[in-house]
């Protein structure tokens, strides 16, 4: 079985230095909303392979921009991006990189101020490969980069071997394949 993961394409929004936690929140959910650059991205062949994507439009607009406006998509909520929110509630501004990284140590650590903890993702990791699995068919996966760590470590442990371009950072449009012999 061969499942071909691809992170979304860069999405085209301008954030702010600085925040305080209302504005990072709705910044968050502004990204979300966002469109992607559609000047980058070579046209992949799917090999008849289904194509899921999150919930989330940019992964719709980059399995399109991929793969053709006439790719059928199965969309899924499993693969959506981890969530992350302000981690206190404060009118102080702080800087876009702490709130980020704050935020997703909390999730690493399963600290609670996040809508959603690493054990969770790791769960919806784990359903969406069983859910793949029991399909028993090769598959190309749109999705998000802190999710796409998650599904690589379940994908690892089910004993499949991965190959990707750079061992530290998921980049838009970067392809990862995991291969397992059924």
């Amino acid at each position: 079985m061969k499942i071909t993961l691809i992170r979304h394409a860069k999405v085209n929004m301008k954030w702010e230095k600085k925040y305080d936690s209302a504005g990072f929140n709705a910044d968050e959910a502004r990204y979300d909303e966002s469109p992607i650059f559609t000047d980058k991205g070579s046209r992949l062949e799917s090999g008849g392979r289904p194509i899921y994507v999150s919930t989330l439009k940019r992964t719709h607009d980059t399995a399109r921009l991929l793969f053709g406006e006439d790719a059928e998509l199965t969309e899924t909520p499993l693969t959506r991006e981890v969530p992350v929110s302000a981690f206190i509630e404060t009118k102080k501004k702080l800087p876009k990189n702490l709130w980020k990284a704050v935020g997703r140590t909390s999730w690493f650590l399963c600290l609670g101020s996040q809508p959603e903890t690493r054990r969770d993702t790791r769960a919806r990791a784990e359903k969406f490969l069983a859910e793949l699995e029991a399909k028993g068919e090769d598959a190309i996966v749109v999705a998000h980069e802190v999710f796409l760590y998650s599904m690589e470590r379940v994908l690892k442990k089910h004993g499949y071997r991965i190959t990707r371009e750079n061992p530290f950072r998921i980049k838009n449009l970067e392809q990862i394949t995991a291969e397992k012999e059924i």
